[in-house]
């Protein structure tokens, strides 16, 4: 008997291992309207298709609703894995598979060839440069050492920082990686 609960715990090790993909995407956090599949190992009435709602919750069998957004899948596992051992299943085994990624949006304004809102996967990330790129490039007009960036900060605060793309493109300076909801705003050269 024993060897039989061995061979199931390799099978879901196996099985986490496997539909977990890349170590990237491992590490990636959760968002809202991520589309995801949470199985619950020897509990099939528990298994769930959902999509991550607006607010970063899913709603599970016997458990109710649950905050996950911003939590890597391992993360997310253990939340759900606690939630169910408090006194609904001995030992959860609980398994986080991504469907579907939510798309990432930055904005780039300003002195841009193509003021745009760009989508890209949360996965790959996006680069200022990329961003810049993606909106056709500078105006003639712009200054490209007076480059302001706006984001989010964990307190869902907008904090801006001015940026020398010059200096990223001589390489003085590494590229930085966007987050979603950024504003990339190109100011005009005084010139």
């Amino acid at each position: 008997m024993n060897w039989k609960k061995n061979i199931s715990m390799i099978i879901i090790i196996l099985a986490v291992s496997l539909s977990h993909g890349s170590r990237m995407e491992q590490l990636s956090k959760l968002m809202p309207l991520d589309e995801i599949s949470v199985s619950v190992f020897e509990n099939p009435d528990f298994e769930t298709n959902t999509m991550i709602t607006e607010i970063g919750e899913i709603s599970m069998p016997l458990i109710g609703k649950i905050k996950i957004s911003g939590l890597t899948l391992e993360e997310a596992e253990n939340v759900i894995e606690a939630k169910y051992s408090d006194g609904f299943i001995k030992s959860p085994c609980v398994l986080i598979r991504v469907v579907k990624r939510a798309q990432e949006q930055v904005t780039v304004l300003g002195n841009v060839q193509n003021q745009r809102v760009i989508e890209f996967d949360s996965n790959r990330g996006l680069t200022l440069t990329e961003a810049l790129g993606k909106a056709n490039g500078p105006t003639l007009k712009a200054d490209i050492s007076k480059i302001i960036l706006t984001s989010i900060d964990a307190n869902g605060q907008p904090q801006s920082k001015q940026i020398d793309m010059k200096v990223i493109i001589q390489g003085k300076t590494k590229d930085i990686q966007l987050q979603n909801g950024d504003l990339i705003y190109v100011k005009e050269s005084m010139f």
